[in-house]
Order: structure tokens, then C-alpha cells, then sequence
């Protein structure tokens, strides 16, 4: 990717080996595809690092960077930030994922508006992978 993406998407990634396909999937099938995707190995004790490599190594939108210790879930997006080449951020929590239309619907938001921030209300999920329902809420920020 040679060009500055319209929004750098940052998923941290810590103990997710069994959602990060699904939430990572999500972001690719955006109906916007003027993003790139930060994925922050905060030292992920499973195999979750590994199987995005093994998925999308190849894959230009995709940039991997790696934590030598676990710093946790503010520090992660930090470090996203710093990577970023976006305009805006998104934060995408790895055992989550974003409707196919979220990207689209947040720029163009941002964009009409001139926002420093958009925010959304989230949605209940309902059971999946033995959790109970949780309330999602997205936001994306101005760089």
C-alpha cells in the first residue's frame, strides 16, 4: 500500500485464537476499502499472532507489530496510534467484529460534519462462543 489510507483500524491482539479470524474478516469485508489494519501483538500467549500471519501475512492492507511484554489494552492502542498513517482511527476489539457498511458510514459522517470524533450506539450481541450478550459501541477518531 503505497498510498495515505482515509482510516487505520487498530485490533489488539491478546488471547483472541478463536475470534480474531471472524473480527479480522469483518474489517477486509468493509463495503470502504480505503483503510489499512494494525494488528498490535500485545505477547499473546496463544496461537493468535501466528494464524493472522499464517491468514494474511501477504496481505499489503495488514501491517503486524509486536510487543515484547504484554502492556495491555490502552498501551496496545498507543501503539497502533503511533503506527497509524490514517486521518482517522478506528479501534476494533479483537474478539468483536464491524458491520460491512461501519467504515463507510463513520467516514462519511466525519467527512460532512468536519467531526473530531463519530460515535455510534452499539448493539447487543447475543450468545456466541458461550458469552452473554454485550453492548458494542463504535467510535472513530480524527488524527
Amino acid at each position: 500500500m503505497t498510498n495515505v489510507p482515509a482510516v487505520s483500524v487498530i485490533v489488539p491482539i491478546y488471547k483472541v485464537e478463536r475470534y480474531i479470524k471472524f473480527c479480522i474478516d469483518s474489517i477486509l469485508m468493509q463495503s470502504f476499502q480505503d483503510f489499512e489494519i494494525i494488528l498490535i501483538d500485545d505477547a499473546s500467549p496463544d496461537g493468535s499472532v501466528e494464524l493472522c500471519q499464517k491468514l494474511y501475512g501477504d496481505n499489503d492492507k495488514i501491517k503486524f507489530v509486536r510487543h515484547e511484554r504484554n502492556l495491555g489494552l490502552g498501551s496496545a492502542r498507543n501503539t497502533g496510534i503511533k503506527h497509524a498513517r490514517g486521518k482517522y482511527i478506528a479501534f476494533v476489539d479483537s474478539d468483536d467484529f464491524i458491520l460491512p457498511d461501519a467504515l463507510e458510514k463513520f467516514y462519511n459522517t466525519a467527512e460532512k460534519n468536519n467531526a473530531q470524533v463519530v460515535h455510534a450506539a452499539g448493539w447487543l450481541r447475543k450468545k456466541f462462543e458461550n458469552r452473554m450478550g454485550t453492548l458494542h459501541s463504535r467510535r472513530l477518531y480524527k488524527k
